[in-house]
């Protein structure tokens, strides 16, 4: 903990510091030294470190920004700018439409999806636009069983995925139940992602298996 100790000391009014200290430990712990755990920094909290004064930033819980827009509300969509989403405690089992969930959102980095997402039917244009976005984890997309609902999922954006991710994206795409055998990733992408690159990816042959292609047919 001298470490730790160390580190929440040395920051002083220093906002961004905070949030990536108290990302870094368990936000329900107390750390020795302090008078407040990791989440209250990251909720806006004042706290003091050994005599040392630390204001966090305030982040919004995301169940805050959740909105629905369609009827029966069955269509999932967060209209907040925000770079990273985190979802993975949320119950989203009353949404199957993802339709522009995220879309058009530039600033957006990171989502983390619930593990059980077998009600989704549909995740089209769901990160359209969102040019910075790096990463999502896999989420089960198995229940997409129209061409529609997989329908530019990147368009005009996710050209910085990672390789991580665009393997679990190829791995979700050859589980879905599309039954037209001439899908092609350029619908769900655009023509963001060279062919070359993605043959390189280990869930390449897989996904060409699953009756996908890169090129339109």
């Amino acid at each position: 903990m001298t470490e730790l100790r160390k580190q929440i000391n040395n920051i002083v009014e220093d906002h961004q510091a905070c949030l990536v200290l108290a990302n870094s430990i368990k936000t329900s712990e107390v750390y020795e030294g302090t008078t407040a755990t990791a989440e209250d920094i990251l909720e806006g909290k004042t706290a003091y470190a050994n005599g040392e004064r630390i204001v966090g930033m305030y982040q919004e819980k995301i169940s805050m920004n959740i909105e629905s827009y369609a009827q029966n509300n069955t269509q999932f969509t967060i209209s907040k700018v925000i770079e990273t989403i985190d979802l993975s405690k949320e119950d989203l089992s009353s949404f199957s439409s993802f339709l522009n969930a995220f879309s058009w959102n530039s600033s957006l980095k990171k989502v983390t999806m619930p593990e059980n997402t077998s009600y989704i039917t549909s995740v089209q244009q769901m990160f359209m636009g969102c040019t910075a976005l790096e990463e999502f984890n896999y989420f089960d997309i198995s229940n997409v069983t129209t061409e529609d609902g997989i329908r530019n999922m990147l368009t005009d954006g996710g050209g910085k995925l990672t390789d991580e991710t665009l393997n679990t994206l190829l791995l979700m795409l050859s589980e879905t139940r599309i039954p037209n055998a001439s899908k092609a990733f350029r619908r769900v992408a655009g023509y963001t992602y060279p062919q070359a690159r993605l043959q390189t990816l280990s869930n390449y042959q897989k996904f060409i298996d699953a009756g996908w292609s890169y090129e339109y047919k």
